[in-house]
């Protein structure tokens, strides 16, 4: 079941990516970010009540730890977001999506030293394979001056955030007393956009007035944005209920397999060597992953 909602998760997110280009231009970088949150957290607690009315089962109770969580991780996945807007915005584009990648290594790292969580040796080469094979999609040339700038240093924090935010997400779902993993997934779920609406909608009613206006009149084109998330989301959060994070997040670089196969087929980029090559090890990675976790 992770595998199968992890790669779903992974395709939403990519046509979400495809779909977001119509926001570009109309709303702030904060702005864009919001449009999941306000527009993503009725969806959530729609589907929420839907499940609840389907199941029969009662809400779980929601500890003290789990709000914690909750909290940490909202927090952490819109620093990771703006970090990666910083990345790709004022430095090089590739470097910064390339080194946010490395979230699946530094989620592995956070899981064993704080969490518990460890993925062996095995699952830790299948891992940075993953990685190798993104690197090879992601960058036309090995730059060391963009590595070693603000590009990579925002990249690689933004990996750091959200890997603290898979965790945290998957620790809240963990500290829920559900017999039924989507349940869990989408009580964290509408938990989390609902904190993250109020904690980014605060800030941008502070520094940015008017915005918030600005995201409500771009409606036609957010709502189509905002299921896509939502979808997408659902997906992440109830992988994170049943597998390791640090395993999710490896799986889930299908998207950039994904993402070069719209961009060939819808339009029209090449397809060359550089392309194959990384298509190739990021699947055999995901292949020795799921032989390992089997």
């Amino acid at each position: 079941m992770w595998i199968i909602v992890t790669l779903a998760a992974a395709f939403f997110q990519c046509v979400r990516t495809f779909q977001q280009r119509g926001l570009k231009g109309r709303l702030s970088t904060n702005g864009a970010n919001f449009v999941r949150y306000i527009y993503g957290a009725p969806l959530a607690l729609a589907g929420l009540a839907a499940v609840v009315a389907v199941s029969g089962q009662p809400l779980p109770a929601m500890p003290g730890d789990f709000w914690v969580s909750v909290i940490l991780g909202g927090l952490a996945q819109i620093l990771a977001t703006s970090a990666l807007l910083l990345a790709i915005t004022r430095d090089s584009f590739a470097v910064g999506t390339a080194l946010s990648k490395t979230e699946a290594l530094q989620a592995a790292v956070i899981a064993a030293l704080f969490f518990g969580e460890h993925v062996g040796w095995g699952g830790a080469l299948a891992i940075l394979a993953g990685f190798g094979g993104v690197a090879l999609l992601t960058l036309k040339s090995l730059n060391l001056r963009d590595l070693l700038g603000r590009g990579g240093a925002y990249g690689l924090l933004s990996g750091f955030f959200f890997g603290w935010s898979a965790m945290f997400f998957r620790d809240a779902s963990l500290a829920l007393a559900s017999p039924l993993p989507v349940l869990a997934a989408l009580v964290t779920l509408s938990a989390a956009t609902c904190t993250q609406t109020l904690m980014l909608g605060g800030w941008l009613l502070l520094r940015e007035p008017g915005m918030i206006s600005k995201v409500f009149q771009t409606w036609r084109a957010a709502v189509p944005v905002a299921v896509l998330s939502a979808l997408g989301s659902a997906c992440w959060f109830l992988a994170f209920t049943l597998q390791k994070a640090a395993y999710v997040r490896a799986l889930g670089q299908a998207e950039l397999v994904f993402t070069v196969l719209a961009s060939t087929l819808l339009l029209r980029e090449k397809f060359g060597f550089r392309e194959a090559s990384g298509t190739i090890i990021i699947t055999g990675a995901i292949i020795a992953l799921l032989t390992l976790t089997r």
